[in-house]
């Protein structure tokens, strides 16, 4: 399968990532780093590029994300991954993204 290279398809890859994998829920946190693995793990799955973690972070910001703390972690707060998704995070990588 062939890789979108386009700088707007390239940000979509962040919109799209958002709908197809993940809720949104208040009390929602995803370790920063984590998160972003899945993102990368998402993107190649559906053939688009993937930004770089500084790219992530900016787009996650542009959509109104902030991070906090969790365990003096990085994490997203108000979102994390949908319950298949994060199962097959934690089978692949031995990381859970999302708690609760």
């Amino acid at each position: 399968m062939a890789k979108i290279w386009n700088p707007k398809a390239k940000r979509a890859s962040v919109h799209s990532f958002v709908r197809d994998w993940c809720v949104l829920e208040s009390h929602r946190l995803s370790q920063r780093e984590d998160f972003y693995q899945a993102y990368v793990y998402y993107c190649r799955n559906v053939g688009i590029f993937d930004l770089t973690q500084g790219e992530f972070d900016d787009e996650m910001d542009k959509m109104g994300f902030s991070i906090s703390e969790r365990h003096g972690e990085p994490a997203w707060q108000g979102i994390g991954l949908t319950l298949m998704e994060d199962a097959f995070i934690h089978r692949t990588y031995g990381v859970r993204a999302s708690r609760t």
